[in-house]
This record gives structure tokens, sequence and C-alpha cells, in this order.
């Protein structure tokens, strides 16, 4: 059933943790007159309409119940985006930066329909927060930057307020998870706005292992209440954040280390991952989509051994990379909606698309043939082959 604009009110008052005599103060009207209209025996007048969608940061579409009324349809764009995530290809001329602020854009764009939707505030808040945090600010014409400084700053105070939206109106304990993560982003977004204080206030609000403090709690709630399954479940979860968490942070330092000339410390940082999902899954071909990216660690490692001077161990790698990529290609096409045979993962939900296949072909014709390596390594026999073998490739 349609809301009426008293209960879209009354709601939204509720979500903004607002009293009437707090909204009604807001407004210069009586709490009353709040109480009216969220009983359907008033409206407000239409010089209130525009400071009503003002308080609740809301388009004036929301109040007139024009817009959010469909479920799927937020749901379903969080899927495209999140299978976006491994499956992107930029159109001639596009940029990683021009791509990812447009992301952002599809997002707030959604958000104006669905702007109390947490999981969505918590999207577009990352999304935009990611933006900024990495475009590039040199004179580099392949990888420049899409927006301004000063534009940029735009965004983050956008982000800024998606994510203290987003804290106001989580309740249920199953949206702690994103609070925790809103945040992080958010003590980031403070950060580059050159508000250190705000940042560090908010640090202080998160728990040391915040990644997995959710499903932990549910675990022990599970525990206590003789749920084994659903305590298994739990504890899935938690690996499997942890597993994401460690996989981020090797990167992180891996170019910590790349970067200060340490490539064979940076090589082993890169390739934790492979030598992890290894450790869980044995010789099965299958991984979960959290491990899409791990094959490209070989091709970073590659590039750290060609550094030390190491070719033919470089070639090694990169024959590794595209091995594991064309194997984990098949794999993602036949098995995305299997159960992991993992006992540590085997409870985890994989949401993405299975319907766009993953093209071996054209990753590695990105990150190998067009890239750098062919000039790299010229005339190795071993590369050669490798190089005739991605051509061979098939197309779908």
């Amino acid at each position: 059933m349609k809301e009426s604009m008293g209960q879209i009110i009354r709601r939204l008052r509720k979500n903004a943790d607002l009293t009437q005599e707090e909204l009604a103060e807001h407004l210069g009207v009586t709490y009353q007159a709040v109480s009216r209209w969220e009983n359907d025996t008033g409206m407000p007048d239409v010089s209130q309409i525009v400071p009503l969608a003002n308080i609740f940061d809301i388009p004036i579409d929301v109040l007139f119940g024009r817009v959010g009324q469909n479920a799927k349809e937020v749901d379903d764009f969080l899927a495209q985006m999140l299978w976006e995530d491994h499956h992107h290809e930029y159109a001639e001329g596009e940029t990683f930066y021009d791509w990812w602020v447009g992301r952002y854009k599809k997002h707030r764009d959604m958000l104006a329909k669905y702007p109390n939707h947490v999981y969505l505030l918590y999207r577009t808040l990352s999304e935009g927060v990611f933006a900024v945090n990495n475009y590039a600010d040199e004179n580099n014409e392949e990888d420049r930057s899409p927006l301004t400084p000063e534009e940029y700053r735009v965004i983050l105070e956008e982000c800024v307020r998606w994510g203290e939206r987003l804290i106001r109106l989580a309740s249920k304990p199953e949206e702690m998870e994103y609070v925790y993560g809103a945040k992080a982003w958010l003590i980031l977004a403070y950060t580059l706005l050159g508000q250190k204080e705000k940042a560090m206030e908010t640090a202080r609000t998160l728990p040391e292992n915040y990644n997995s403090f959710f499903y932990s709690q549910i675990a022990g709630i599970a525990e206590r209440t003789g749920d084994r399954q659903g305590e298994a479940e739990a504890r899935c979860q938690t690996i499997r954040m942890l597993l994401e968490k460690l996989d981020v942070e090797a990167g992180l330092l891996g170019h910590i280390y790349y970067d200060a000339g340490q490539y064979a410390d940076a090589q082993e940082c890169y390739l934790f991952t492979a030598k992890l999902i290894r450790l869980l899954y044995g010789d099965e071909s299958w991984t979960p989509p959290f491990a899409y990216d791990y094959s490209t660690s070989y091709g970073i490692a590659a590039l750290c051994s060609f550094k030390e001077g190491r070719e033919e161990e470089a070639v090694d790698l990169l024959n590794e990379f595209a091995n594991n990529t064309i194997c984990h290609a098949e794999a993602w096409n036949t098995r995305l909606n299997e159960t992991s045979a993992s006992p540590l993962l085997r409870a985890c939900k994989w949401t993405y698309n299975p319907e766009v296949k993953w093209n071996a072909k054209k990753t590695l014709t990105r990150e190998i043939l067009e890239s750098n390596w062919p000039k790299r390594i010229s005339g190795n026999p071993r590369f050669d082959a490798l190089v005739k073998k991605i051509e061979e490739l098939s197309e779908e």
C-alpha cells in the first residue's frame, strides 16, 4: 500500500531521530501542526515543502511518494554494480577515474530515489570516497583525473552527508556492519577534507576488530542459543571478511615496498593471496568471487622479478598468471552459483550475475599484450609462446 504524506513524514522524522517538537522548531510551526500532518488530518503548507525536504536531505518527490517505491529496482541496480566491480571494460578514451566517478554518479542518482536505503547509502559513500582517494593529480594524460580538486571536494562533502545519514538511519542488528564500514569511509573522507580531529574522533568509536565484529557477535549469540548451524554460518562469514581484509592489506603493503624499490619484499606480498587461496582450496579450480583478482598478483609479481633482472622468473610468473586466469574464467562461467567445497567458506553466499561471462582472453590481452610486456621481453621464445597462446584463446 502506498504511504500517505503523513506516514512518509512520520517515517522520515523517526529515521532522522527527531521528535515532533524538534521538527516543528526547525520549521517554525507548532508540534500540534506536525502531529496533524502525521495523522493525515492536515497537510503542510506549500511553503513548508522545501524546508521539509531540506531537513530530511531528500528530493521533494519523496514527500509525495513518487519515488522509492520499487525495492526490486534498487536491488537490481546494486547487483549490477556489484557485477561490474569484476567485469568492467573501459570505453575508448575512458580512464580509470572517468569510470569510477561515473559509478559514483550512478549511485548518487539512485540514492535520490531511495534516500533511506541503508546499503545504497553505504555503497554510494564508498564509491565516492574511493574515487577521490585514488585520483591522480599529476599531469598524466593516460591516467588523468576527470574532475578538479574542487569538484572532488564537493563529492567528499556529499559523501559525508551520506555516511552521517546512514549512521542515523541504521537501527537493525544486521545493519551494524554498514555502520562500521561507513565510519571507516568517513574517517578517510574527513582526512581528505583536512578535518583530522573529526577523523580521529570517528576512529575512536570503532572496535579494533570492527571488520569481523558483527558476525563474531552473531556467532556468539548462536552458540549461546544452541544454534550450531547458525554459528557455523557466522564463522564462515567472519573468515570471508578477514580474508578480504588480508588480501587488501597485503596488496597495499606490496605497493609500499615496490615504491621503495624493495622488489623481493613486494613480490612476497603480491603472492600472499595466491598462497592463501591454495591453502584454502588445494587443487580446486573454483574459488569464490572475492578471490577473482588473485591471479593478477602473478602479473605484478612478474614485474618485481623483471625489475631485478630475473627475466625467466618473470616469464614463469606471467605463465602462472595466464594459466590461473584461464582456469578461473572457465570455473566462473560454469560454477558461479555453486557452494564452495571449502569448509571455511561453505556458508558464504555470492551474489554476482552469472549471465555475463568472464572472458579470459580480454583480461590477458589487456594485462599482458596491451601493456609494456611485449616491449620489456622481446625475442624470448617462452614469452612469444605465451603471446601466441593468448591470441589463440576464444573470444566467446
